[in-house]
């Protein structure tokens, strides 16, 4: 049945593409070259020339298929079906992120309206949601963020020390995942993102012939996006937030212990995110002059920390440990 309804689908996008060829007003000869040629082509290539011709003035669609019958193609694709291309939709993520890790580590405030606690000192570090994400695979261009919150000097730093060079735009994600979809050898696109408004390109991605991932938080991602034919891969990001978010700010919530550390040894204590990592647990901190203050949940947790302070930072001084 399936089968049935993807020859429909071909047939219906080769009359179409017939039908522009027609209202164009080619001559007899230029429709016959169009017609023959485009009848023996697979269906990417259909998919792909209208998709082209929907951003076209009619002079424009004139050019590009005559380019089709002079140059028996309508463009010649760079990159290679191994990479990966990432893309980030950063006010998605961020917003989302609030209220997952609020839950995940019971911290911040609780918000009426959607009656769940809300984490606002939530940061994240781009460079490792992107190594995470890259996983050793090849990259087919710099990773692309857009959205409101988008990072600041401190963590453009992390991105850069990660060794990613990475574009930001305001706005406006399915510009740019068109623009690789139409000129990349199709390969692998990992999305970042929870919203439909990505759907009409994410199925023009599959015609064409990419293999789609999708990561974001097990709650707040749009079921509609299961709906694509064949399904994207699904990876949650609540398995491993801790390796990329941490909480950012001068006070921690009324249960927090603190534990706070002085001295010129903290200019070894070079990644607090990797101190953190190395116990496993969430990180939250505060750092100001040459005080670093950081906040744990329970008391095993901070006896933990101050222990691999002790045997592996003797240069830093803890001032003080509430407990």
């Amino acid at each position: 049945m399936s089968n049935i309804n993807e020859d429909t689908e071909s047939t219906i996008e080769k009359n179409k593409l017939f039908s522009e060829i027609i209202r164009l007003g080619f001559t007899g000869t230029e429709k016959r070259s169009m017609f023959s040629y485009f009848n023996y082509q697979p269906d990417t290539i259909i998919t792909r020339t209208l998709y082209y011709l929907s951003f076209l003035e009619d002079e424009g669609k004139i050019e590009l298929l005559k380019c089709a019958i002079l140059n028996k193609s309508i463009k010649i694709y760079s990159g290679s079906c191994d990479d990966v291309y990432i893309f980030i939709d950063d006010s998605n993520l961020y917003i989302e992120g609030k209220y997952v890790v609020g839950g995940l580590e019971n911290l911040g405030v609780f918000d009426r309206n959607r009656g769940r606690l809300r984490f606002d000192q939530l940061r994240i570090d781009y460079g490792r949601i992107l190594r995470q994400i890259q996983n050793g695979r090849t990259l087919g261009d710099n990773p692309i963020i857009v959205g409101s919150v988008l990072p600041n000097d401190t963590l453009w730093n992390h991105i850069r020390n990660e060794g990613f060079k990475v574009k930001t735009f305001p706005r406006n994600l399915t510009h740019y995942i068109d623009l690789v979809i139409l000129n990349k050898v199709p390969a692998v696109l990992a999305l970042v993102a929870r919203d439909v408004d990505y759907m009409p390109c994410l199925k023009t991605a599959i015609k064409l012939g990419w293999k789609l991932e999708i990561y974001f938080w097990n709650y707040g991602l749009s079921g509609h996006l299961f709906d694509l034919k064949p399904k994207p891969v699904f990876t949650p990001l609540d398995g491993f937030y801790k390796i990329f978010t941490y909480g950012y700010g001068p006070k921690g919530n009324n249960n927090t212990k603190i534990l706070e550390l002085s001295g010129n040894g903290l200019y070894h204590l070079n990644d607090i995110m990797d101190f953190f990592n190395s116990l496993n647990i969430f990180g939250f901190w505060y750092q100001y002059h040459d005080l670093l203050r950081m906040y744990f949940k329970n008391m095993t947790d901070i006896q933990r920390a101050e222990s691999l302070i002790r045997n592996n930072y003797p240069e830093i001084d803890i001032l003080i440990n509430l407990i």
